[in-house]
């Protein structure tokens, strides 16, 4: 089930994340948050996907427990830090 929330650094800023690895049904599912949400609001997903599946819920750069990005930093910067 849901596991602490852990940061991975890209360019000085704290990314948050959080991996279940309970059962290996199926391949791994990334779960991204966006525009009003974070980690916590997607633990209902986790719950019911974790059953079959490791579940990786990953807070962007910019989106909620995540640290902000400034102005001069666009949605290139976000998919690099995914990748």
């Amino acid at each position: 089930m849901f596991k602490e929330m852990s940061d991975f650094n890209y360019q000085s800023f704290n990314m948050k994340f959080s991996y279940t690895n309970d059962v290996q049904l199926y391949p791994p599912l990334v779960v991204l948050g966006g525009v009003g949400q974070n980690l916590k609001s997607m633990i209902p997903f986790e719950k019911v996907l974790s059953a079959k599946m490791p579940v990786l819920l990953v807070d962007p750069l910019g989106m909620g427990f995540s640290d902000n990005l400034p102005e001069e930093f666009g949605t290139d910067t976000v998919v690099d830090a995914l990748h």
